[in-house]
């Protein structure tokens, strides 16, 4: 299940959002997001793909405090197997903007 997240482990020492990187990375069937936030703020979660194109909306809503996990099973947003490659997640939370690298394989 994509872009639901759970309360995480852990508390957030830095005071700002922080996107940590997804694991397992490679993954092949789901990858786990893991992100904290400093404050309850709107935050988004989107994967794109090597042109820079919005393929997967996981996340686009005010989230408290805390570390959240998010579920990422590799499709786009039309519910479609993505294609083996290089996928970046991108978070945007209090102004703050990160992204990491994801390598999907099938």
């Amino acid at each position: 299940t994509a872009g639901v997240t759970e309360p995480g482990d852990g508390t957030v020492s830095s005071g700002r959002p922080a996107l940590r990187q997804n694991h397992p990375n490679p993954f092949s069937l789901s990858t786990t997001i893991c992100f904290d936030l400093a404050a309850r703020t709107l935050s988004r979660l989107v994967v794109y793909n090597i042109r820079g194109q919005v393929v997967r909306r996981l996340v686009g809503e005010s989230l408290p405090e805390g570390s959240h996990r998010v579920l990422w099973d590799g499709r786009n947003d039309a519910g479609e197997d993505l294609k083996s490659g290089v996928y970046f997640v991108k978070l945007e939370a209090g102004g703050v903007s990160t992204t990491k690298k994801v390598i999907l394989t099938r």
